[in-house]
């Protein structure tokens, strides 16, 4: 009794009925025992009193976070399995972005040499955990990338992750949560025949196992994950993220044998969530599952989300089933998704229902590839290959549904598809001579067409695809003048065919509006929809299976207002400069409807600080849903413009902008002279003296030479000309910090060659543009080079 009442007088807290309430501020010097007396939040109090192992403890834990932004370490249990505690998390302000709980800076999490340097804000799966149950609403959870980014810190070079929510739980909920600002240091080469660790990141993955149980709280199914946004991913040398990420085990011990046959269930819901991405990069996968070792895994549904850039879904590891993506609009993404896997020895995947989505095809994407080894046919050791160029950039065609392995009972159906415009397929600086083409299905070839060294991978056809109701636009961005496309039930995909092959013809078109920029954000739209739910489930005497059926009215997705960037222009030779953004409705099959312009509706533009002419500027839409913003250019200022237009929405101020309640959109434009940098590809190889090459390259007159300079930037363990590598210039002249243009050329090549004798692997070269007379520093004005250079 004694040890029970010091306990709760160390804490400060009081606690009834076995539950430990606790009221945190970020100036708190109360006992926590109440919102009006919250007390300051420290680690030690979680980890060794509140989540500790002292069963005296309620195992029953809230925690009420007050307004304000906290910095944290991790949230974690004192490694328990299984573990009886229930664990919530609760901000307690108007709005999810009023509470927000932020990584420490440069949290260590056991970094070593030897990669595999993980750290969440959120920690409750990755030490075994397994909570009774785990819920979290109403909050902000923040990587805090920012203060994890000291690239050349010794202990990241083999990897780093920041995934800020990790939970593992027999039930739970997550609901108005945002996630952002998180990101992967990529596996920077340092040995030959180097494995290394992963680069994928989880900001939001919640895992369980297959018991048998129910659903709480009157949640429709043992886990929810609802009205979430996933935003912020960073990446440094190479790095991905899978966003909405689910992993159940059907095949442990705990698994009754009802429900491991019972196709139907579910046990994680991801609903009326949005991701959004990085365009045009390998960045961010919105919606993941994954089989981890010998279990099965599966029997999850993504519903009524918005995915924005990136890709739609990864499920390319272990043997998955029971899958369900429907109802979810796609906007700018470069596939639908990626099923299965020629590796992980070919893992079955059964049952997947992708059904009435909305899909708009963004174009190509690439990332860059460090590794210097290739497996060969048959064998699971990798072989070393010289003639691998490191940091060679990979690109990934655009498709609807790209399978790499073994395939059962898919159902691609009553889907709608879009794309970008043609000319918009490639992105800034993809490489030439890539069309528009795509497939509805595309079946991974045994031999990689764009790289003739690439080892050839053993493939296996898919089985039994649906492809009925699926239909495209033939107008680019929108969804409108809908056609049909062929399909039925396809038995087999041979290697190099597709049942549906559609090419983007840059066919004449009266549609008024041609699109720029980036969407960055948009406002989803719900209507109210019968729903059906069963789930079978013990009876009380834990011997019976019972059949629980539920029929309810839910919120289900019909669209989203996205605001749009169109071509700017001059107007005429009077200096004006007319800068065209669009609202309008992006609907879902659902819906029944088509893309739908909103007039009257009242639209922002900021030109942002740091831009030639910074401004904000107001107008209403007109009947095509466009308002025209005008503003006066010199033609003689050289230099960048950052737009950034919304609309209002939510419970954001009035034309103030709202990251979290906006639908917003960005552009940035060149006015006059500029020069931006490009690397590709971004290794120094010291192995064989393959340099790291910087594409410089400019806007505006090419009538005339131009002169720039440029720079490195230094810090700790930053690559040093005259030791790392030295510059390089046209005809790999040596040069200083000036590089000139040529009349008539739009782009010149820098190098980093490197110095074999003195390099540091794991050195980074960095190229910056610096001021001058003629010309505006463009965007990007920052290049990165990794040094290579084995046992240095």
């Amino acid at each position: 009794m004694l040890i029970r009442i010091l306990s709760l007088f160390l804490l400060g807290i009081y606690s009834a009925s076995a539950v430990t309430n606790v009221w945190f501020s970020p100036g708190g010097k109360g006992d926590g025992s109440s919102r009006g007396n919250p007390r300051s939040y420290y680690p030690d109090l979680l980890y060794w009193k509140l989540l500790g192992g002292d069963k005296s403890i309620d195992r029953t834990v809230i925690m009420h976070f007050l307004p304000g932004e906290y910095l944290i370490h991790p949230i974690d249990t004192e490694t328990v399995y299984a573990s009886d505690f229930r664990i919530t998390i609760l901000g307690e302000g108007a709005r999810p972005e009023d509470t927000v709980l932020k990584l420490v800076p440069n949290y260590p999490s056991g970094a070593s040499d030897g990669g595999g340097n993980w750290v969440s804000v959120i920690d409750l799966a990755r030490n075994n955990e397994y909570l009774r149950r785990f819920v979290m609403e109403n909050i902000t959870i923040d990587g805090n990338w920012e203060g994890q980014t000291n690239y050349n810190h010794p202990s990241y070079l083999r990897s780093y992750k920041n995934s800020p929510v990790n939970v593992s739980a027999r039930t739970g909920r997550i609901r108005k949560v945002i996630v952002r600002n998180f990101g992967a240091h990529g596996l920077m080469p340092q040995r030959l025949n180097d494995l290394g660790e992963g680069v994928e990141v989880f900001p939001l993955f919640v895992t369980t196992r297959e018991e048998g149980q129910e659903p709480e709280d009157g949640d429709p199914c043992p886990w929810l994950v609802e009205e979430c946004e996933v935003t912020g991913f960073n990446g440094l040398y190479n790095g991905y993220s899978s966003c909405l990420m689910g992993v159940t085990k059907l095949n442990v011990p705990e698994t009754p044998d009802w429900a491991f046959k019972d196709n139907d269930r579910r046990l994680i819901w991801f609903r009326r969530n949005q991701v959004r991405g990085v365009p045009q990069q390998a960045g961010v996968i919105a919606l993941g599952a994954a089989g981890i070792g010998t279990n099965y895994s599966g029997r999850i549904t993504w519903s009524d989300n918005v995915i924005l850039n990136g890709s739609g879904f990864n499920t390319d590891t272990g043997a998955l089933w029971d899958l369900g993506i429907t109802n979810c609009l796609f906007l700018d993404v470069v596939s639908l998704g990626y099923l299965g896997s020629p590796f992980a020895g070919q893992p079955s995947h059964r049952r997947y229902d992708l059904i009435g989505n909305s899909i708009r095809l963004g174009g190509f994407l690439f990332s860059a590839d460090y590794m210097d080894f290739g497996y060969l046919p048959g064998t699971v050791t990798p072989k070393e290959d010289q003639s691998l160029v490191l940091g060679r950039r990979r690109t990934y065609q655009s498709s609807g549904l790209f399978i790499g392995g073994i395939a059962d009972d898919i159902e691609l159906a009553g889907n709608w598809f879009t794309t970008r415009p043609s000319e918009q397929f490639r992105g800034r600086f993809l490489p030439e001579g890539r069309d528009s083409t795509f497939r509805l299905v595309y079946r991974m070839p045994s031999k990689d067409p764009n790289d003739p060294k690439a080892p050839s991978i053993p493939r296996f056809d898919a089985l039994n695809v649906d492809l009925r109701g699926n239909f495209f636009s033939a107008v680019p961005f929108d969804f409108v003048s809908l056609k049909g496309l062929e399909g039925g039930k396809v038995s087999r995909l041979t290697e190099n065919a597709s049942p549906m092959q559609a090419v983007r013809q840059p066919a004449p078109s009266k549609h008024p509006f041609v699109p720029a920029g980036v969407i960055q954000r948009v406002v989803a739209f719900y209507t109210n929809q019968p729903r059906q739910l069963r789930l079978q489930g013990l009876a009380v005497d834990s011997k019976t299976v019972r059949i629980m059926e539920s029929n309810y009215v839910d919120r289900v997705l019909s669209g989203a207002c996205e605001v749009s960037f169109g071509n700017p222009s001059r107007s005429g030779n009077d200096g004006k400069f007319v800068v065209p953004v669009r609202v309008a409705i992006q609907p879902t099959p659902l819906s029944g409807g088509v893309t739908r312009p909103l007039s009257r509706r009242l639209v922002v533009l900021e030109v942002l600080a740091g831009s030639l002419n910074p401004q904000k500027l107001t107008a209403l839409t007109d009947s095509e849903g466009i308002a025209k913003f005008t503003y006066s250019v010199s033609s003689e200022r050289n230099g960048m413009d950052f737009f950034r237009a919304w609309t209002d929405f939510g419970q954001g101020t009035r034309e103030e902008f709202d990251e979290h309640q906006d639908a917003w959109a960005t552009l940035d434009y060149a006015h006059g002279t500029t020069v931006s940098v490009v690397s590709n590809p971004d290794v120094c190889d010291a192995r064989n003296g393959t340099p790291a090459t910087f594409r410089i390259v400019r806007t505006g007159r090419l009538d005339r030479p131009l002169t720039i300079a440029f720079g490195s930037l230094t810090g700790p363990l930053a690559a040093e000309p005259g030791i790392d590598f030295e510059w390089t210039g046209p005809g790999r002249d040596r040069v200083g910090r000036s590089l000139t243009f040529p009349t008539g050329e739009r782009e010149v090549e820098i190098q980093a060659k490197p110095l074999p004798r003195t390099a540091r692997s794991g050195r980074l070269v960095t190229l910056t543009i610096s001021e001058g007379e003629g010309y505006g520093r463009g965007l990007p004005y920052i290049g990165r080079a990794v040094v290579f250079n084995p046992g240095k």
